[in-house]
């Protein structure tokens, strides 16, 4: 009952005028969003693509800043409802004409089997992670009763039990707690009584609480000893497909992470693909107005170029890089020794 989640928001009778502020602007990109889609829908209709084309709306997780979410506790960063529950919106004429509400509990890793199973393509022979919610033959909607979902949310690898949630049927287990914590300290909810996640049920049912977290236990065991988390996983430079190569500071590593804060240094995994010459830019959130000088750290290619312009991007043009593996670090550091982390790193190769 949609009236019953609003009546409920207290997230919307406590917003300050700088949440009222960043929420206007929210909703305008809503709809330069509804405005595009429009565009898009559009475009596939006057191709005559508009039957044959599978089109899938799916959002990131929960907001970002304090707005209406339908009464949902918490936001991004959460493995509460109101940081993971997310709406998906899947439109193809050419099989489904009328309207189905899927009631099922799915996730994004469910994608890939179903649009498969829709286009009549045989699923992959390893292992994935998720299923298809749409049976081919007769469009039925699989019950996903003894399949439980994770979410973990954090920087890096999972900290045991530190923003963890499993959900099986109706119940979902939270754990925000240590290591080494006994079941009491996790939180148990009933999800169709308590969509609001506000009655913490975890001392009345321990049974359901425990099987709940032997088996967060065995997906965190899996997760840990999956080959693919013990190897560097480099970004290409120099690629055909990708050329400028552009380094986020969202993927940038270091403890403390990065991302969030300019002072903070952090580098990139990368592998040069070729020997050659490249450009590099380091594009800054601000304006550099302090002298100093940019870094570029590729060892042992160490390069240092003196700056007083002030702009927010500078460059190191025509480098000679070789091929090979490397860690990457790109900063700026004022003559007062204020270091400047970059907002992204771009590095097209020339020849």
């Amino acid at each position: 009952d949609i009236n019953a989640f609003a009546m409920e928001d207290e997230a919307v009778k406590n917003m300050s005028e700088r949440d009222i502020e960043a929420a206007k602007r929210v909703y305008g990109m809503v709809t330069n969003i509804d405005d595009n889609i429009g565009k898009l829908m559009d475009l596939l209709k006057n191709e005559n693509l508009e039957q044959n084309t599978i089109v899938v709306f799916l959002t990131d997780n929960g907001p970002q800043q304090v707005r209406y979410k339908l009464g949902l506790r918490k936001r991004k960063s959460s493995v509460y409802s109101g940081g993971v529950r997310v709406p998906c919106l899947i439109r193809y004429p050419k099989k489904f004409q009328e309207k189905h509400d899927i009631n099922t509990r799915l996730a994004h890793i469910d994608l890939l089997p179903t649009i498969l199973d829709i286009c009549g393509i045989n699923q992959p022979d390893h292992m994935i992670d998720g299923l298809s919610f749409i049976n081919e033959y007769d469009n039925a909607i699989n019950a996903f009763s003894e399949r439980t979902l994770f979410f973990e949310w954090g920087r890096g690898f999972p900290v045991k039990y530190r923003n963890f949630a499993a959900i099986l049927g109706e119940y979902k287990l939270v754990g925000n707690t240590e290591a080494n914590s006994d079941i009491s300290d996790f939180e148990l909810y009933h999800l169709t009584s308590d969509p609001f996640e506000k009655t913490n049920r975890v001392e009345e049912e321990v049974e359901t609480a425990t099987g709940l977290k032997r088996r967060m236990d065995s997906w965190y065991e899996e997760i840990i000893n999956e080959k693919n988390n013990r190897r560097v996983l480099p970004a290409y430079i120099g690629s055909e497909f990708e050329n400028p190569a552009v380094l986020n500071r969202n993927d940038a590593k270091g403890s403390p992470p990065p991302w969030g804060r300019g002072s903070v240094l952090g580098y990139w995994d990368v592998k040069i693909l070729e020997t050659g010459n490249y450009d590099v830019k380091i594009q800054f959130i601000d304006t550099i107005s302090e002298e100093g000088h940019l870094h570029l750290k590729l060892y042992p290619q160490y390069l240092v170029q003196n700056n007083s312009a002030k702009s927010d991007a500078l460059s190191f043009k025509n480098i000679a890089l070789q091929q090979g593996d490397y860690k990457l670090e790109a900063y700026y550091q004022t003559r007062k020794r204020q270091f400047i982390f970059p907002l992204y790193v771009s590095i097209q190769k020339l020849d």
